[in-house]
């Protein structure tokens, strides 16, 4: 979609992004700012997917928070997401690709019916001090062709409100039966 028409979505309520700001509106995308926490794993070995994974809860402060090279951290937008009949998808800035910031790894997909903040999959080849509030990725939506299912997966609503990590191990539990 063009900047123009994400622009009447969100006003129509097609679209929600909240908040909103006008001036984070692109051609063609909508720029989200970095939320202020940072999940980080504890790993001893190796992560087992049938299993919740030990992690450290972070605040970014407002002298902000340096991302450690060869690093991996979740972090989030600040705005919540809900678009009932489109789908997003979630890119880098490039500002900060350009300084090696990889804001998401596989995870950029938005089903339609999504509601909540974004995780972010956030790794660092450099040394690199963010701050919440920034404007760390871009949200880009598409129509889509034929009837629209919405999604009702793991993480929705309050199970996507800041850096959520993985609950792969509930989706082991349902295919352990």
């Amino acid at each position: 979609m063009s900047g123009p028409e994400i622009l009447k979505y969100v006003q129509s309520g097609r679209i929600k992004i909240s908040p909103f700001a006008q001036k984070n509106l692109n051609p063609a995308s909508y720029d989200l700012t970095l939320g202020d926490q940072v999940t980080e794993y504890l790993i001893d070995g190796a992560i087992d997917v049938r299993k919740p994974p030990e992690v450290r809860h972070r605040k970014i402060g407002p002298d902000g928070f340096v991302l450690q090279a060869h690093s991996a951290y979740l972090m989030h937008t600040a705005e919540t997401i809900c678009a009932a009949d489109t789908v997003a998808v979630i890119d880098g800035k490039s500002s900060l690709g350009r300084l090696f910031l990889s804001v998401h790894q596989t995870a950029g997909f938005i089903d339609p019916g999504f509601l909540g903040q974004v995780t972010l999959e956030v790794t660092s080849y450099h040394s690199v001090r963010i701050y919440a509030g920034m404007r760390f990725c871009q949200m880009r939506f598409h129509s889509i062709v034929g009837e629209v299912a919405l999604y009702d997966g793991h993480y929705q609503g309050s199970t996507a409100k800041g850096a959520v990590p993985s609950l792969a191990h509930q989706q082991m539990k349902e295919l352990d039966g």
